[in-house]
């Protein structure tokens, strides 16, 4: 009897010892692994805010108005740069590789109002700039790069998301030249120039009217005079 006791007591020892065993054993492994991913989370709630800080932005225009919509790639080599508007088809506002503009697929009503601040694409600055906007240009404009490789890419390549989301909106009445501008000035000059004609035709008018006057007066006084001499 008391050895089937001290043969059931030491089985029991042997499976609690084992238990323990590969419960220190396994417990390590899950607590790093949970560490891992708390650290990944953290990083990743400090990254989100100033992701988000540095890629939306709200950018208001008058019509008329020229803008320029920033975007910084930071210090990479870029070798294509597209500026789109997901509401448009075709989406694109501008597509920049090997080194030149691409119009291919770019939507007509940016043709010949965006370029680029920096074609060198200085320290990274691939900001867009857009002339002369108007309300149709209300809208969200997604700048995205492809870094590094070959110079040559297409579209499909750059699948990243966004680097910067500008939301620009455009309200208010034209904007008015200042009196100084050059439209300004232009108006002025045209003015004076319309004034002096018709003070000039003015003049020329009187002059007439005067010179046909002292004509008919000489003329009427001439007709007086010959009638009374034959009464003399």
């Amino acid at each position: 009897m008391a050895i089937r006791c001290h043969r059931g007591t030491a089985l029991i020892i042997g499976v609690v010892v084992i238990t323990a065993g590969l419960w220190l054993a396994v417990r390590p492994s899950g607590a790093h692994e949970q560490q891992e991913q708390q650290e990944q989370q953290e990083q990743q709630e400090q990254r989100a805010p100033a992701a988000k800080q540095h890629a939306d932005q709200h950018v208001t225009v008058r019509p008329g108005d020229d803008v320029t919509l920033r975007c910084e790639a930071g210090d990479v080599s870029i070798s294509a740069v597209e500026w789109t508007r997901p509401d448009l088809e075709p989406q694109y506002v501008l597509f920049y590789r090997d080194g030149h503009l691409d119009p291919t697929l770019q939507h007509p009503s940016f043709t010949g109002r965006v370029e680029l601040v920096h074609r060198e694409l200085k320290d990274g600055d691939v900001s867009l700039t857009l002339k002369n906007v108007t309300s149709r240009d209300n809208g969200r404009y997604e700048c995205r790069v492809k870094s590094g490789g070959s110079r040559r890419t297409k579209r499909a390549i750059i699948k990243t998301d966004p680097i910067t989301v500008i939301y620009l909106e455009v309200r208010g009445a034209v904007k008015e030249h200042s009196m100084g501008g050059p439209s300004s000035r232009g108006y002025v000059g045209l003015a004076a120039g319309v004034v002096a004609v018709l003070l000039l035709a003015a003049a020329v008018f009187v002059a007439v009217w005067i010179y046909k006057r002292r004509t008919d007066q000489r003329s009427e006084q001439s007709s007086l005079k010959g009638s009374v001499d034959p009464l003399i």
